[in-house]
């Protein structure tokens, strides 16, 4: 009865950390299952008594007719009726395909491929059945072509084997590896193609075709607009321009530059690098902003994701860390780059010595270890899922601190999920029961750690972020930043006299009570057990330094 009750409770519970200014509202319900769409921030419900799945809001609000069962593709809801037929919802549970298809191909957001079965034989099948004794076997029979809910068209088996969505296009492979591009009103491209590729360049003339319109793209008189198609700039000898042909940017200077579709970030390798063993990289805007300085071996693949997070995963001189988009700032960069997995905007380290160490993309590493962790590899939620020493399940920011000012009994780390924007976390305890928590408002920024000089394409500094100035020993350059704007070469580590300390933001060489960089104060005499290595680095607890790798001192 008692699980019963909570159902109707709805708790708003203010957080009460010193650094936050956060709401959350807690709903709590009793349900055979509950799964979260993070993209769309709803819900698949499978009520207790019915067993029937429907769609609900966060606060259980009914948006769909109950299914035999619903799962989730793309950020939509793919739905199967009583008599075993497939549809699609949209992502707040409006009907876009009705429940009378064999079976529910994706492509997009926009595009969708509704298919109908005919029995087949075992030696000429397309889809077979799950049981493993009497298997049926299938073959297409016609395929309904849908853009954003509405059918368009219908083709038969041999005009169908594949589909690839681009925008307002869709690439049509058929039996015979044949491509054929169509429009949103399912007219056919009079432009050829071989592959699924979204334009084809003529490298002679420098022309530009865009498949799907069979047009001319990147030039005066193209028609095409960017909510149309998946790339809308283009690189032409080092210049990005629009559909039109408009400059955006110049990244001629630099020794390469490319397009990443999914976010429209520019990644490009210095010049500089031909003179050097390393290839290095940076991240720009499409107005020619450079956000990544051209300092890093290797940048993540997932820029759309670094975009939402407004961190990027970068390696410098083999050790790995994030890059800040909004100021360029680091955070990490003390651990080899094989040491560790990036799992969103955190890398994850197991030290068989300590446990589980949790590098952030705003913090750097946190001071606590635990037994695991459990961090969606695509998420674009700021939080991870951690396992304390004593059992303990839970979720935190990028900070280390706290999300749910209250926790129930976590099951384990798997049992825990948060939409993309992380608005929506959803908990189940020990007892099966659920937990929504809805999360409202922002944390206080803290600041950002160890800033680093952005320098332009020809290595000159753009914006000095902050340090004291030093001279290059290789070119005798003066420098503010962390490395040298002319060769490159690394500002040299300046070891600490006796009598000097490090502040806690990693600015060395201080004699009096304050940071002379950054004004933090003077850490206190360590009395709880943690020791300082011989470089100033404090709060170690094991046997050797976390930050260098020093000894722990001998008494």
């Amino acid at each position: 009865m008692k699980r019963w009750l909570v159902m109707l409770m709805a708790l708003c519970l203010c957080c009460s950390l010193a650094l936050a200014e956060q709401t959350v509202t807690v709903r709590t319900v009793d349900a055979r299952e509950l799964d979260l769409n993070k993209a769309a921030n709803t819900l698949i419900l499978r009520d207790a008594n019915s067993k029937q799945y429907q769609v609900v809001d966060a606060e259980l609000n009914v948006l769909s007719e109950p299914y035999d069962r619903i799962d989730i593709r793309d950020g939509l809801f793919r739905i199967y009726g009583k008599n075993g037929k497939s549809g699609l919802l949209d992502g707040q549970g409006r009907m876009l395909i009705p429940a009378a298809y064999d079976d529910i191909d994706v492509l997009s957001d926009r595009w969708a491929a509704a298919i109908t079965l005919k029995e087949a034989t075992s030696d000429n099948y397309d889809y077979q059945s799950w049981l493993s004794d009497n298997k049926t076997f299938y073959l297409i029979d016609t395929v309904d072509i849908y853009y954003r809910g509405s059918k368009i068209a219908t083709l038969n088996r041999t005009d169908w084997d594949q589909g690839t969505a681009l925008g307002d296009y869709l690439c049509v492979r058929n039996r015979d590896k044949k491509y054929s591009f169509y429009n949103k009103d399912f007219v056919r491209s009079e432009a050829a193609a071989d592959y699924s590729r979204e334009y084809e360049e003529d490298y002679r003339s420098g022309k530009v075709i865009h498949l799907g319109s069979g047009q001319e793209a990147f030039t005066a008189g193209c028609t095409l607009t960017a909510d149309e198609v998946r790339q809308s700039c283009w690189l032409k000898n080092g210049v990005l321009v629009d559909l039109q042909g408009n400059v955006l940017a110049d990244f001629s200077s630099y020794y390469s530059a490319n397009v990443d579709v999914e976010s429209g970030l520019i990644k490009v390798r210095s010049q500089a690098a031909l003179n050097s063993s390393k290839t290095l990289y940076g991240l720009a805007d499409q107005a020619g902003n450079l956000l990544v300085p051209c300092l890093y071996e290797n940048l993540g693949y997932d820029l759309a994701n670094a975009l939402k997070l407004g961190y990027v995963y970068a390696v410098r001189d083999g050790k790995s860390g994030f890059v800040s988009l909004a100021d360029g700032s680091e955070a990490g960069f003390e651990f080899m780059e094989s040491a560790g997995r990036e799992r969103s905007a955190f890398i994850t380290i197991e030290d068989p010595r300590e446990g589980t160490i949790l590098v952030s993309a705003a913090a750097g590493e946190l001071p606590a270890r635990y037994q695991e962790a459990d961090i969606p590899y695509s998420s674009a939620a700021p939080f991870a899922t951690v396992k304390e020493a004593d059992g303990r399940v839970h979720v935190i920011d990028l900070y280390g601190e706290e999300v749910l000012p209250d926790n129930p009994e976590i099951r384990d780390t798997y049992h825990v999920e948060y939409a993309n924007d992380g608005s929506l976390i959803i908990v189940q305890d020990t007892a099966r029961v659920y937990h929504i928590y809805q999360v409202s408002g922002s944390r206080a920024e803290k600041k950002p750690a160890a800033p680093i000089n952005v320098t332009g394409p020809e290595g000159t500094p753009s914006e000095t972020k902050t340090g004291e100035s030093w001279v290059c020993p290789d070119c005798g350059t003066e420098n503010t930043g962390k490395f040298c704007a002319e060769c490159g070469t690394a500002k040299p580590e300046v070891k600490e006299e006796d009598g000097t300390w490090t502040c806690e933001n990693g600015h060395a060489g201080n004699t009096g009570k304050f940071c002379s960089e950054c004004g933090a104060p003077k850490p206190a005499a360590e009395d709880d057990g943690t020791w300082t290595c011989e470089n100033g680095h404090a709060g170690n607890t094991g046997k050797f330094c976390s930050e260098c790798g020093a000894a722990k001192p001998q008494k």
